[in-house]
């Protein structure tokens, strides 16, 4: 149901973006929400009834924060507002638990399965653990929201420099997915400092970065820097290596 619907749902999701009639806005939702929630049971199952492996938690638990994307994404464009939070961050919480809650699971699923280091095979899970901290925080706590958006920052760093090594490891062997890889990595390298100075201002009540800034750049660079090379790379990557057993086991 997941491969059949995911096109028409995205499709919707692009149109409800442009439009503002809220009933063809509701309507239009109805697919990329039930995506969402398909997602989310199919992560739920596979913690139920497979073998648990630190990549199944990743991902399973990444799948499981997708339908707050939409929840808050239909909120946004109801213009209903929880916590007493403005509107806009009602809207930038769909497209965190988007790129933050799904995006970032599959893709650290990825460098711990092409690139394992012993050392740092528990950070991927401490990552997807803290990223609800981050919302609860911003929905109850100040004090929390800042250190776990610090936390958040500091452990996505050490995942940048760690698919840094990896790139540079595939460049002899898969060059397109190397390059894509450490673009992914410097983009992360880039997006999390701002991510930390926005968090500091906003629990000192100084505004060193607006909201506007922050979307273009922090925003930017994690969706179609980290996130979209980084998805890309580790296909390629994984479609080559895909082959080679095929080429090796063929001869």
């Amino acid at each position: 149901m997941i491969r059949v619907l995911w096109f028409p749902a995205y499709v919707c999701l692009i149109l409800v973006l442009m439009l503002r009639i809220q009933w063809i806005v509701v309507s239009a939702l109805a697919p990329f929400a039930l995506l969402t929630l398909l997602v989310a049971i199919a992560g739920g199952r596979r913690l139920v009834f497979e073998k648990w492996t630190l990549s199944l938690l990743v991902v399973s638990l990444g799948q499981l924060f997708y339908p707050i994307a939409a929840l808050a994404l239909i909120l946004w464009k109801l213009d209903v507002a929880l916590f007493g939070l403005p509107i806009g961050i009602i809207m930038l919480t769909s497209l965190h638990f988007h790129f933050a809650g799904l995006g970032l699971p599959v893709l650290l699923s990825q460098l711990e399965n092409a690139f394992p280091i012993q050392k740092l095979r528990v950070l991927p899970l401490l990552i997807v653990l803290t990223i609800p901290l981050v919302g609860i925080g911003i929905a109850c706590s100040p004090l929390l929201e800042v250190c776990a958006a610090m936390l958040l920052s500091l452990q996505l760093m050490i995942v940048a420099i760690w698919q840094l090594e990896a790139g540079m490891k595939f460049l002899k062997t898969n060059k397109t997915a190397a390059i894509l890889l450490m673009i992914s990595a410097i983009s992360l390298l880039g997006s999390m400092p701002l991510a930390m100075v926005y968090a500091s201002g906003e629990f000192l009540q100084i505004q060193q970065l607006q909201i506007p800034t922050m979307i273009i750049w922090h925003g930017s660079l994690n969706a179609c820097g980290y996130c979209l090379c980084g998805l890309v790379g580790f296909n390629l990557l994984q479609s080559a290596t895909s082959t080679n057993k095929k080429t090796s086991h063929s001869s």
